[in-house]
């Protein structure tokens, strides 16, 4: 009986390049077992898929594929965008509006006119950089806080009675907004 160390004989014998070959066909103790393959069922449809996903993931799919077309994606791309659902601008806009009257009535009630004469100024200012809109119905918040505010600040001119250093320090602000602020002009003494 050969040992282990000799090779077999050719007779029956596999040679070792054989034995080798067969080793390698067998699987291993040591190996895992091959993966399951997931059952084959319906696959969900790409509209699912999408309204599944977040914002950030789909801005992030858009600019990806965009990326591997070599940017060719984004005319058409941009050409396909409807336009912004500016309905959910309306209630944030509101609120803002609200706000912004809130504490001047507060100021006003309580007789401070300095203060109200300040916030007026500041909160027209706010008021001016709110985004104006093609539709006047996306408008009005803007307008009719402005039209609020400017009868706070046209109650706190009166009542605060301003120096002319400090009324024209008012005009000079009220120059650089856009909004139509014609009574405070006028309370302010300039057309």
């Amino acid at each position: 009986m050969p040992s282990d160390s000799e090779a077999p004989s050719s007779q029956g014998g596999a040679s070792s390049g054989e034995e080798y070959e067969a080793a390698s066909r067998e699987p291993s103790s040591s190996s895992p077992p091959p993966a399951k393959r997931p059952r084959a069922g319906p696959q969900p449809k790409l509209t699912d898929l999408l309204k599944s996903a977040s914002k950030e993931q789909l801005v992030s799919l858009v600019v990806h594929l965009n990326d591997d077309a070599g940017g060719e994606l984004e005319g058409r791309i941009s050409a396909l965008l409807p336009p912004p659902d500016l309905s959910r601008v309306g209630p944030p806009l509101r609120d803002l509006k609200a706000a912004l009257l809130e504490h001047g009535r507060m100021l006003a009630e309580c007789k401070r006119f300095g203060a109200l004469l300040d916030y007026s100024l500041f909160a027209l200012g706010v008021t001016d950089s709110m985004p104006h809109w093609d539709a006047d119905a996306h408008n009005k918040p803007k307008l009719q806080a402005a039209k609020a505010l400017e009868g706070l600040l046209v109650k706190a001119l009166k009542a605060a009675a301003p120096t002319p250093d400090q009324r024209a320090q008012v005009l000079q602000q009220l120059e650089r907004l856009e909004l139509p602020l014609q009574a405070a002009r006028a309370a302010l003494g300039a057309a």
